[in-house]
């Protein structure tokens, strides 16, 4: 590569959950002629995800260059040591700096919009719109909230659970369009070296809509425009990024790891939960689901005007930390916590290995599929992980997703309005300024974006796990 252009800009449009599986059908159909062009005029490959697979580890590897074992986010739930209380990592739990703050040192100048993980935001150069865990329009600088918000400015989407299927697609579309809207008024009116922007609605288009092709590729042609767009604007003194932070697959059937702990003699509950009516509780609700019961009774509650999240509690069972060898770190995609308080010793790496040999052997009765594609020691994925993070980390197989806690009565349920679920390889494109043209790359991580831009503006960070994408690069 040669010598970085002081003038040079970065664009990168996020696609949260794009995988090839679904755009290079459509790309080959005609369907997405703006990612077709992004993706033929110069570099594209699948870019690999971090574990676990979840959406606020994975942005945050992006904006750090760095593993979750180093930024210390494994997801929207994880616990602390050594009490292993639940919480939620906030932008404030991120271990290192954001790539936009490392060039912001350099006088650069950025706009982050709806990054997930960056919320509350921190101060930098620029401007930043926070992306998840928000729940309303924040900012920085702050003053900028209100005005975005009488925009019409939505932070995310309501999801499908309180709407009808009609009503869910009215909702996305509508923040999509709000989103792409203000991001292109930034774009055009503010001063910028570096322009991110991420699109959430991708995801929850493909976790809610997986098996309603006809209805997914309706959106995606939306959001072909909305990057077209986007990508025109930005002028050819720019080098253009569009990358997803995982894929995405079908998903049938959920698999409760802290149930099946349980089972095993590892997860004890807390007597106040341990009652046969709270159990009869969790059985019903299990059932209801079996039959996919819960779902006419969803609709019948929204046909009445209520919201159903508001009738509809899935009842859940309080686990006994203290008293447990082994626990879950959240709803979905859950790591596993080795209860180091109560496992000392050697016995620690024989209970790891014994709980990663059972997992491993598990099977669905009705399909006879092995249910755990991968399992690992996050002292091996990662060296030196933060204290925080799960002992074990999971990665499910084709068409099941592992989900935590005690909201279930059995191993296994079929996923009723959830269809998709999150896989390892996401998208990768780079082109404009300075890239190649027509070529494939193989063999990168979303933890390599980072050092890769930084590159552009002659920079590096020693802090960042990633690598420099050199073969990109003319």
């Amino acid at each position: 590569m040669g010598i970085p252009n002081e003038n040079n800009r970065v664009l990168v449009i996020g696609l949260d959950g794009a995988t090839w599986d679904l755009l290079d059908p459509w790309i080959e159909a005609g369907k997405l002629p703006n990612l077709a062009k992004l993706a033929n005029s110069g570099c594209r490959g699948k870019l690999g995800s971090v574990f676990p697979i979840i959406s606020l580890a994975a942005w945050s590897s992006f904006s750090t260059g760095m593993t979750p074992g180093k930024h210390g986010v494994f997801g929207f739930q994880q616990r602390n040591r050594p009490d292993y209380k639940s919480y939620i990592p906030m932008s404030t739990d991120v271990k290192g700096k954001w790539f936009w703050e490392t060039i912001g040192m350099s006088g650069k100048r950025s706009i982050i919009i709806n990054v997930p993980g960056t919320y509350p935001p921190r101060e930098l150069n620029g401007v930043l719109v926070s992306g998840l865990l928000a729940t309303k329009t924040v900012t920085y600088p702050p003053e900028l909230a209100d005005g975005l918000a009488l925009k019409g400015y939505t932070v995310d989407e309501k999801g499908y659970f309180n709407t009808s299927k009609g009503g869910f697609l009215e909702d996305i579309y509508g923040t999509t369009d709000s989103m792409a809207k203000a991001g292109l008024e930034f774009l055009e009116n503010e001063d910028w070296d570096v322009f991110v922007i991420v699109f959430t609605g991708t995801d929850r288009i493909q976790t809610c809509m997986w098996e309603d092709k006809a209805g997914m590729l309706k959106y995606f042609q939306r959001m072909d425009s909305i990057v077209g767009e986007f990508a025109e604007k930005a002028g050819n003194n720019t080098t253009t990024f569009v990358v997803s932070d995982h894929g995405a697959g079908r998903l049938k059937r959920k698999f409760f790891v802290d149930t099946w702990l349980k089972e095993q003699g590892y997860l004890k509950l807390l007597k106040s939960s341990d009652t046969p009516v709270k159990k009869a509780a969790v059985f019903i609700a299990s059932f209801l689901r079996t039959t996919k019961l819960v779902e006419t009774i969803r609709r019948v509650i929204l046909f009445f005007g209520l919201r159903p999240s508001s009738v509809i509690r899935r009842p859940t069972l309080d686990i006994d930390i203290a008293n447990s060898k082994a626990f879950s770190s959240s709803y979905y995609e859950s790591g596993v916590y080795i209860n180091r308080n109560l496992v000392t010793g050697n016995d620690y790496e024989k209970i790891r290995d014994e709980i990663i040999g059972k997992l491993k052997s598990v099977k669905d009765p009705e399909s006879g599929k092995t249910v755990i594609k991968n399992i690992f020691k996050a002292d091996v994925l990662y060296k030196n992980p933060v204290s925080d993070a799960p002992d074990i980390l999971i990665e499910a197989a084709e068409d099941y997703t592992v989900a935590g806690g005690m909201r279930s009565a059995l191993l296994f349920e079929q996923s009723v309005r959830d269809t998709g679920t999150h896989k390892f390889d996401g998208i990768f494109m780079a082109s404009g300024k300075g890239i190649k043209s027509g070529q494939k790359i193989d063999d990168i991580s979303i933890v390599d974006v980072a050092p890769t831009i930084l590159r552009l503006f002659g920079m590096r960070s020693k802090e960042m796990d990633g690598k420099i994408i050199e073969e990109i690069f003319e």
